[in-house]
């Protein structure tokens, strides 16, 4: 899941398996954050996808045959952050009003740019997901635990 942040002086609207997302613009310093899961912030904006260019095209932003500079400014202009799922708690929707009980701020969270974002290379089950640090340390401990759970004899 990430939290995605406009730093335009527009609003953006972008449309997902059927669900539309409204990134509002920063206004006076004031960022108001949009929640929305991974395979949305990649299909929207290409995260994990060095090729922006389709991307762009699709917004209006760039054309396959120029703009791809301008077209990237507005792109690094959006803020995005990594957020870890909290297990006990049901996924937050982005149509409904952010319940920040539901999420917790992954390791990480400086707000990184989509050019961050784009250096992230696909995760070996094949999805994309946003590096920060400490994460693979964290995914081979719990690798490890889950192994020596099943191993026990007096696992289910």
């Amino acid at each position: 899941m990430f939290k995605i942040i406009n730093g335009n002086n527009f609003e953006f609207v972008a449309c997902f398996d059927g669900q539309e997302y409204r990134f509002p613009p920063t206004l006076s310093g004031r960022a108001q954050p949009v929640y929305c899961d991974d395979a949305a912030a990649q299909h929207i904006f290409g995260l994990g996808d060095p090729d922006k260019t389709p991307y762009l095209a699709r917004h209006g932003w760039a054309s396959v045959m120029g703009g791809l500079d301008e077209g990237l400014a507005i792109l690094n202009k959006f803020k995005f952050q990594s957020i870890v799922q909290k297990f006990d708690a049901p996924m937050a929707n982005a149509r409904t009003e952010h319940d920040p009980a539901l999420v917790s701020e992954g390791a990480g969270g400086d707000g990184s740019t989509a050019d961050d974002v784009k250096k992230t290379p696909l995760a070996a089950d094949g999805t994309r997901a946003v590096s920060r640090p400490g994460a693979a340390e964290e995914a081979a401990r719990v690798a490890q635990m889950a192994e020596r759970m099943r191993a026990r004899p007096d696992a289910p």
